[in-house]
């Protein structure tokens, strides 16, 4: 230790003390325990044991076993076990710790710190002796009114009288105190929840039931616990025996336990693999997968992928504290990392350490895809309104009649027509010819007759100019209205779903999706939330469930859930469903650890590397992207190796649509040619010569 302190550059003041005449180790330890704030000092920052291993157990085996600092353990090759007397997991324990982190310190001075186990035996001492004595008191008010005179308190016991109370009495010897029996006796009695478990004791004023809560801390193992010790047995909990020693042949063979999920695209089946292989990673694929590779890649890690028992991501029973899914294993001890599509939220990050998130999420609205509005017979209409439609029919009347009296009107307008010997006036606009040469500018195609007079050609110029703007607004709007297909939805936002009825909607039932509408404060998700919670049916046990029920429920139920597998599950055949909306909210995914967890910082580094070079934005577009099987609602097909696929849509539909053209340039063709073929005037029907029952007819 000298030549150690002798090496140190900056050195700093050192006090050697030396322990002797040990005779009671716990005494020694307390005294190791006041070392630190002695005479007011609270600058010692180490203390230095010069201890054998054996010591060593000694100095450790304490009950307040989580609150040592394990930094050197961790990597030291040392397995130690130890306890724990207070479970900061149970509810009125949590309830005490938030009432005593914001604590007066002017009052109670130690208010913020860590509550050791002498510190939470006082409270429930303190709780044990209020209880016996307001029990008393209920019993009879004046149980201890003769002892207290002007401000006095005396001892009545049997003849003695004694001021105070006083153990021992050089006159009398040993004095009880007169209601002595009667506190022990209620003391016996009591039982309570404290703070360090039951509270309660036997006929020799024992305490029982009480549990001592094991906890256990090894190589790049942070403290887990393991068990508890109860009525002289010990119990694991939260992974059966089985799982006990395996867990411990786990961490010495330094294969690190990841809890999953199945949730595609994240973590699947391979295809065509053995779904019960449960010694190889090899049988499941996903963005996990990959992403999992890729850490282990950097940090040289040995792992085994375990589906959570339950098949939930974790939520917290409120009665009892406890954690189920994915959290649950990794506050027991029955897992090491959690690799998963598993949300950061507040509450679940006071349990366990989560990474940068690796993902960006939120909360979206999935429905099944409605009927496409495909264009009709009259799907040239669209583009004007019924309104505007019988404008210009009106429009057209009132040009051509008011075209008809101007050229009558005019003299410019008659010309000379000599026949034989007649002279005769005539007026190429008629009325007939009025509304053609109206159709003809109308349709951009002019006639063979042209105003001459100013007036007919200002109402022609008039006109030609109105058609100009009408048809240059059609022809723009026209082919929109025609090439694209509209998809008509129900509903258009959360607000949509929260005010109408028909559409039900429903979530996992055990996931931070549904905490997001029951802790919400936004009206609108809080109303979302109440209803499902008032309609527990509406929830589902897994994602893939909520899916299916969507494409079941011919579009009467939605399911929220999260927008990656949203996305993903639209992109699946038969590409029924569809997203809704934006987003609700914006979360994000994480790489989970067990509190204090050594792995989560280097965790956390790899995956702000795996994110700066775009590995994650690839891995990403791999599994939601290039393993679509669904097409773009405008793309019907695609050409590949000289061949052409239908994508998108039935092939039936496809041929049919293409059947129906071809169908209808057939018919065109036939009334086409029709006129040109007629039966020869007085032929012969029964002649065996068909051509000569036929002539062509040029005349039109």
């Amino acid at each position: 230790m000298s030549a150690f302190y002798e090496d140190m550059t900056n050195k700093e003041t050192m006090l050697a003390i030396r322990l002797s005449d040990i005779n009671h180790a716990h005494e020694q330890l307390r005294f190791i325990d006041s070392i630190r704030f002695r005479n007011g000092d609270p600058n010692i920052l180490n203390i230095i044991f010069d201890l054998s291993s054996q010591e060593a157990y000694e100095l450790i085996m304490k009950q307040d076993f989580s609150k040592l600092n394990f930094k050197h353990f961790l990597h030291g090759g040392v397995n130690v076990t130890g306890f724990d007397l207070v479970n900061t997991e149970e509810p009125n324990v949590k309830s005490f710790l938030r009432k005593w982190r914001t604590a007066n310190q002017a009052i109670y001075p130690a208010a913020g710190h860590p509550l050791m186990s002498e510190a939470a035996l006082a409270v429930d001492a303190m709780e044990l002796i209020t209880t016996a004595f307001r029990r008393m008191l209920a019993k009879k008010d004046s149980v201890f009114q003769e002892n207290f005179r002007r401000t006095q308190m005396y001892n009545f016991y049997g003849d003695v009288i004694l001021k105070g109370i006083q153990c021992f009495n050089d006159e009398h010897g040993f004095v009880p105190w007169q209601h002595g029996q009667n506190i022990l006796k209620e003391l016996k009695s009591v039982e309570f929840n404290g703070l360090t478990g039951p509270v309660s004791f036997d006929e020799n004023g024992y305490r029982k039931n009480y549990e001592i809560h094991v906890s256990r801390v090894g190589l790049n193992q942070p403290p887990l616990r393991i068990g508890k010790w109860s009525k002289g047995h010990f119990t694991v909990v939260g992974e059966d025996e089985n799982n006990f020693y395996q867990s411990n042949f786990t961490r010495r063979d330094g294969v690190i336990r990841i809890t999953t999920i199945l949730v595609a695209p994240f973590l699947q089946y391979k295809k065509g693999g053995n779904a019960s292989d449960k010694n190889h990673n090899n049988r499941f694929e996903g963005f996990m997968v990959d992403l999992m590779e890729k850490i282990a890649e950097r940090l040289n890690l040995k792992y085994r992928f375990q589906l959570v028992h339950d098949n939930q991501y974790g939520r917290q029973d409120m009665k009892t504290g406890k954690w189920n899914g994915i959290m649950g294993e990794l506050i027991d001890g029955v897992a090491d990392m959690a690799v998963a599509p598993l949300t950061i939220t507040l509450k679940r990050e006071n349990v366990v350490d989560f990474t940068k998130p690796f993902m960006d999420v939120g909360i979206s609205i999935m429905i099944k895809k409605p009927e496409i509005e495909k264009p009709g017979v009259f799907s040239f209409m669209k583009p004007f309104s019924i309104q505007i439609w019988m404008f210009i029919v009106l429009a057209y009347a009132a040009v051509s009649v008011g075209l008809f009296f101007v050229c009558r009107a005019s003299p410019y307008e008659w010309r000379k027509l000599i026949q034989g010997s007649i002279l005769k006036y005539e007026n190429e606009f008629s009325l007939v010819n009025s509304f053609w040469f109206s159709a003809g500018a109308l349709m951009l195609q002019g006639s063979d007759a042209c105003p001459r007079s100013l007036s007919g050609r200002v109402i022609g110029t008039v006109w030609w100019f109105f058609v100009l703007i009408i048809i240059s607004t059609y022809t723009a709007n026209l082919a929109a209205f025609l090439t694209i297909e509209r998809l008509v939805t129900p509903i258009a936002s959360a607000d949509d779903l929260a005010t109408q009825t028909e559409i039900k909607y429903g979530t996992v039932r055990s996931g931070s999706t549904r905490e997001f509408f029951e802790m919400s404060k936004v009206p609108t998700f809080r109303k979302m939330g109440e209803f499902m919670k008032f309609n527990d049916h509406y929830f589902v046990e897994t994602v893939a469930e909520g899916i299916k029920r969507v494409r079941n429920s011919k579009g009467k139920y939605a399911f929220l859930l999260e927008s990656t597998s949203n996305e993903y599950a639209n992109s699946r055949e038969p590409c029924d469903t569809m997203k809704v909306g934006r987003n609700l909210n914006s979360k994000g995914f994480g790489i989970a650890t067990p509190l204090n967890s050594p792995l989560r910082d280097e965790l956390n580094l790899v995956v702000l590397e795996l994110k700066e070079d775009g590995t994650l934005h690839r891995l990403k577009r791999r599994w939601w992207q290039d393993k679509s099987q669904c097409a773009p609602d405008n793309q019907i097909g695609k050409w590949s190796k000289g061949h052409f696929t239908v994508v998108g849509e039935d092939e039936n539909n496809f041929y049919q649509s293409n059947f129906t053209r071809r169908d209808g340039v057939i018919r065109i063709t036939t009334i086409l040619v029709a006129p040109f073929l007629q039966y020869k005037k007085g032929g012969n029907a029964s002649d065996k010569n068909y051509n000569n029952r036929f002539e062509v007819g040029l005349t039109l």
